[in-house]
């Protein structure tokens, strides 16, 4: 009993718990995209005035809720809360952000609802343009010629998917992810002469244990998120290291503009490093310091949710 009072009375002082009450309300009432609009905004406005460890606290607190329940019947959202893979972000998560296609599983009109909304939130937009930008990249950079190209944390490698047949035949693909089941998947779907793809991890780069080979373009889509800043600039080293003359590093990050980080954090347990522009150049200088032959650029994407580096070393 003294425990169930406990509990009641950590739910009523968590102001989390009371914005999926309402949640609740407006999904019977008005539908998914009115209840995920309101509650994405509600945990923005909670995260930005609260402090740091305040805010993961009440994250914390939230699994019991009623309204979690109803979350997860959405694929979506129950794979990146409940990380089937074992970490966030895995490959066949974001394969629902990038086709929108639950596929043929049971779903329950909530859940099939909530997809339609959460696959379409800004964020997700984001993501699936980031994908097209790295395709765009490439493209960009085969129709000069023959181009070797690294890719670290593949995933599934969809930006693969995006570039024509008679461009990809220009390609030297190397691409390493520390997820067996990504790394089999990519195999599969373009492993080739031309294609190779290997299990490693960015300790495993780190530890010298694998070489990122000569390339001429090396990226890393998504991984920078969950690098803190030593590790994030150890790894670039790494990148640039790699970079034939008149190559080029490309590292894209999510930024603190997207409204729906509380709702990651909060509804998804999911916990990313966003950068600025700013945090971004630092990242540079850490790895590159001050070489005549690296020219560093920054920009961001389209809303400002994702900020792009690029590090050129000059023929």
């Amino acid at each position: 009993m003294a425990t169930t009072a406990l509990t009641r009375e950590l739910q009523t002082s968590n102001p989390l718990w009371s914005t999926l009450d309402t949640f609740q309300s407006d999904l019977s009432e008005s539908g998914a995209h009115t209840a995920i609009s309101r509650l994405t905004a509600s945990l923005a406005e909670y995260r930005a005035r609260m402090a740091p460890d305040a805010w993961k606290f009440m994250c914390s607190g939230l699994d019991s809720h009623p309204a979690v329940s109803q979350l997860l019947e959405d694929p979506c959202l129950r794979d990146a809360r409940q990380k089937p893979a074992g970490y966030a972000g895995d490959a066949r998560m974001l394969d629902y952000v990038y086709f929108q296609d639950p596929g043929p599983q049971p779903m329950t009109p909530t859940g099939r609802a909530l997809f339609k909304v959460s696959t379409r939130l800004p964020i997700a937009a984001a993501v699936r343009e980031r994908c097209a930008s790295l395709a765009d990249a490439i493209v960009c950079r085969a129709r000069a010629g023959d181009i070797s190209i690294a890719s670290i944390a593949c995933g599934h490698a969809r930006e693969l998917d995006l570039i024509p047949y008679h461009l990809l035949k220009r390609v030297r693909f190397w691409g390493l992810d520390h997820d067996p089941r990504s790394v089999e998947h990519c195999r599969s779907q373009h492993g080739s002469p031309q294609a190779n793809f290997h299990v490693g991890s960015v300790r495993d780069l780190l530890a010298g244990h694998i070489a990122i080979p000569p390339s001429d373009f090396v990226y890393a889509s998504g991984l920078f998120d969950y690098l803190d800043e030593r590790t994030g600039a150890l790894l670039l080293g790494r990148m640039i290291a790699a970079l034939n003359d008149g190559g080029s590093v490309v590292v894209p990050n999510l930024t603190p503009e997207n409204e729906e980080v509380g709702y990651i954090e909060a509804v998804l347990d999911w916990w990313m490093y966003y950068r600025t522009v700013t945090d971004m150049a630092r990242l540079a200088s850490l790895a590159a310091g001050d070489r005549p032959r690296l020219r560093t650029t920054t920009q961001l994407g389209p809303d400002n949710r994702i900020v792009w580096l690029e590090i050129h070393r000059r023929s």
